[in-house]
């Protein structure tokens, strides 16, 4: 004999479940020390604050992997340039050196950060592009 499940104890164990895929998701916590103004108010690199920036940006590379692209540009702010790939990929840059449109660019001087999203739209590699 099959006895009902009480309908409240049923919203609780939905609840429960629903609550645990979302905590599954990554925080995209970056360090203390990144200064995030200092990021997002260097458009395309022109002010050169980017420089100082990656290193702390790429020691927390394992923290923001996985997260979706809505979260980074929170975090990072409006990417420089999109690129669209084969498969659905995408890739957002982030001028570290000053980009050409600059003033203060130097030719041969153009690292940028790369950050490739996967077709469900989960961040897959951070590569720097020198």
């Amino acid at each position: 004999m099959v006895y009902p499940v009480p309908r409240v104890r049923l919203s609780i164990i939905i609840l429960v479940v629903l609550l645990a895929f979302v905590s599954c998701g990554r925080s995209g916590a970056l360090p203390e020390s990144f200064d995030i103004k200092a990021w997002k108010g260097d458009a395309m690199g022109c002010e050169s604050q980017r420089v100082d920036l990656l290193p702390l940006l790429l020691t927390a590379d394992q923290d923001i992997l996985g997260l979706r692209e809505t979260k980074f540009i929170q975090l990072l702010g409006k990417p420089d340039r999109n690129e669209l790939k084969s498969r659905n990929q995408k890739v957002m840059v982030y001028h570290i050196d000053p980009a050409p449109s600059c003033s203060s660019y130097e030719k041969g001087r153009n690292k940028s950060l790369h950050i490739r999203f996967n077709a469900v739209g989960l961040s897959s590699e951070l590569i720097l592009v020198e």
